[in-house]
């Protein structure tokens, strides 16, 4: 083994080598990284975790890194920290192309097969304080229910926040799930890993709607929002992938959200066409003889909502489908492995 160095190939004195004794009587913790050119964030995000584990005797730790199709050095990075000498071990899972972050967390819980323990989902680019793990762990396995990170000190931009908004309003309508506070930054105890493995919407839609739709019991973490080890700050998220990933959050449980849909559609022409007869009619008895034409209104404004609705229904649908289709169709993505499992 070699010795643990920094980024810039000095030993390094946050990465303590792996201490003596059998790992049998330990609880096996599977730490998922999802990382897309993260070459500058792995290495620190290894020494933060092995430095969190150090002491702590309990708990069998393997950091897994799931490079997401990087042109970096990431994969170059994961394969260096795996020879290190650590309380933690190293593995890797390499997809030959990019195919998203929730996509990547589903090869990544997939792969695990019927593990025991815990598996962590969290961040690789050091904006998830892995610190208080040990807690966490304690806690999932205390409860048995996931654990879900609430971000605190979290900095929106105004846009985001304005979208943020949005969608928690159009969500609430629509009967989805939905806490911005919420973060991708969770301890699932091995029950729940396995329900999410066998989930078909496990990798089109974000992980935390899928986790409190198979869970009747949740319990949450207060967790900072860290800066990214390589020093950014700027989102890296384009609008068109936040679009997306916020209709695909709406579609989180489309059978329940479709039947509110025709419900919101029923009503609306129930509304609007009692309300024209209503004029109607009125017009009718007081002799203004403009009763037809108010009817005619209403019915024209009937079917444009009624259209518009079916329209919007009809688009998220065909966005969960092609959704679908295009995850179906990369299903057979190559997959290199630098097995842990061994170690």
């Amino acid at each position: 083994m070699q010795e643990a160095t920094t980024t810039s190939g000095r030993p390094s004195p946050h990465a303590p080598s792996r201490a003596e004794g059998g790992k049998a009587d330990r609880v096996p913790v599977h730490v998922l990284l999802p990382c897309f050119n993260e070459e500058q964030s792995v290495l620190p995000m290894v020494e933060a975790l092995a430095q969190v584990f150090v002491d702590e005797t309990r708990w069998d730790v393997v950091a897994v890194f799931i490079d997401d199709g990087s042109n970096d050095g990431t994969w170059r990075e994961i394969s260096r920290a795996k020879e290190f000498d650590l309380p933690i071990t190293v593995g890797g899972i390499r997809l030959d192309h990019n195919q998203g972050k929730a996509a990547a967390q589903a090869v990544g819980i997939r792969e695990m097969g019927p593990t025991d323990g815990v598996v962590i989902l969290m961040d690789a680019d050091g904006q998830h304080d892995p610190s208080s793990l040990p807690k966490i762990l304690a806690d999932c396995m205390k409860t048995g229910v996931p654990q879900i990170a609430r971000r605190t000190g979290y900095r929106r931009s105004r846009t985001t926040t304005v979208g943020t908004v949005g969608l928690g309003v159009i969500a609430g309508l629509t009967g989805v799930r939905f806490d911005p506070s919420l973060g991708e930054y969770l301890a699932l105890p091995s029950h729940t890993a396995r329900r999410l493995a066998r989930n078909p919407q496990l990798g089109i839609v974000p992980i935390v709607p899928l986790v409190q739709g198979i869970s009747t019991r949740l319990q949450t973490f207060p967790s900072p929002v860290l800066d990214r080890a390589d020093g950014s700050a700027s989102t890296r998220w384009t609008r068109s992938q936040l679009w997306h990933k916020a209709l695909l959050l709406l579609l989180a449980n489309p059978w329940g959200l479709l039947p509110r849909m025709a419900v919101v559609i029923a009503v609306t022409v129930a509304a609007l066409g009692s309300y024209g007869m209503a004029v109607g009619i009125a017009s009718i008895v007081h002799g203004t003889f403009l009763g037809v034409g108010s009817v005619l209104v209403a019915m024209v404004i009937i079917f444009g909502v009624l259209a518009m609705l079916q329209l919007v229904t009809l688009g998220l649908v065909v966005v969960l489908f092609r959704t679908i289709s295009q995850t179906a169709a990369s299903g057979g993505t190559e997959v290199e492995v630098l097995d842990w499992r061994d170690t």
